[in-house]
């Protein structure tokens, strides 16, 4: 299916609902991720000269969402300095004399 026929076939309210349940079962590992550090701590004990401090939790991968810092809140006093510096960069530029 391309994307222009999901575009047509989902509504709004259907694409948040699964961005939502992909959002929710972002950090959760499935079945197969379960199989797969299991095999991993299975492999990782045998080779290991202690097996019985190896932990099966520190095979799980952990995922986080990268979230964009809000920009910082500038004072009145630091809005005018910077409006006066890039008034006097721009008159500099343009070599007007007053």
């Amino acid at each position: 299916m391309t994307l222009d026929e999901v575009k047509a076939r989902t509504t709004h309210r259907q694409y948040l609902a699964w961005i939502w349940y992909l959002d929710d079962q972002w950090g959760r590992p499935s079945r197969s991720d379960n199989y797969l550090m299991q095999i991993a701590f299975e492999v990782c004990r045998g080779n290991a000269a202690e097996p019985n401090k190896v932990k099966r939790n520190s095979f799980k991968i952990p995922f986080t969402r990268k979230t964009e810092k809000p920009k910082a809140v500038l004072s009145a006093k630091e809005k005018k300095k910077r409006v006066e510096w890039a008034k006097a960069r721009w008159l500099g530029i343009v070599k007007f004399k007053g």
